[in-house]
């Protein structure tokens, strides 16, 4: 049975400053465990978390239905702002409509909270994807960050095959470490924060 939850060493990341300010918290289902499906993966459910309670409340309510649908719970560590996303969408809906694309509008929210950059005044953190790692070989990652930027390892965040390194941002022509490329460094994406089987 795997069971990883990572929602009290997440928690400590989320910071509220004001009222335009969310997380985007996603249950999603993927085919690697619910081999019957016939997409790579669909996304179940989602929301905004606003608040620390927020999330309390709305987390135990996101484990219960990935218990009972064999999916994840998944967070964007990069606050984001109400309105910038609301403006982009505005923009992409112009542009969708423009086009006919109308069974493209459900999805808009979504797209552009990705999309977003980090709120103003929040730190900002990349995901570093050691999914074929051990915890030994994560922490050589971590010495390799410390050898050209100070205070950049934030948490080591456990997933289902390996590990998620959070970082703050860094200089990554300096990044060369065996195994893992540019693009195992995600900037603005998801991290697990709970999964059980």
């Amino acid at each position: 049975m795997i069971k990883i939850d990572n929602i009290e060493k997440i928690k400590k990341l989320l910071v509220f400053k004001n009222s335009d300010t969310f997380y985007h918290l996603q249950l999603i289902r993927r085919k690697k465990e619910n081999p019957d499906m016939n997409v790579h993966q669909m996304n179940i459910l989602e929301t905004t978390i606003t608040s620390l309670s927020e999330f309390d409340d709305k987390i135990e309510v996101y484990k219960r239905i990935a218990n009972e649908t064999n999916s994840r719970v998944y967070i964007n560590l990069n606050a984001k702002s109400f309105e910038r996303v609301a403006k982009m969408s505005r923009i992409k809906l112009n542009d969708l409509v423009a086009d006919g694309s109308y069974r493209s509008v459900k999805d808009v929210f979504t797209s552009m909270s990705s999309k977003s950059s980090t709120a103003k005044s929040y730190q900002k953190y990349w995901v570093i994807d050691c999914d074929d790692f051990n915890m030994l070989k994560c922490y050589e990652v971590v010495e390799h960050l410390n050898s050209f930027s100070d205070n950049t390892f934030v948490l080591l965040n456990e997933t289902i095959n390996g590990f998620h390194l959070i970082t703050k941002p860094f200089n990554l022509s300096k990044f060369n470490f065996d195994g893992l490329s540019i693009e195992d460094i995600k900037r603005n994406d998801l991290t697990l924060i709970y999964y059980t089987n």
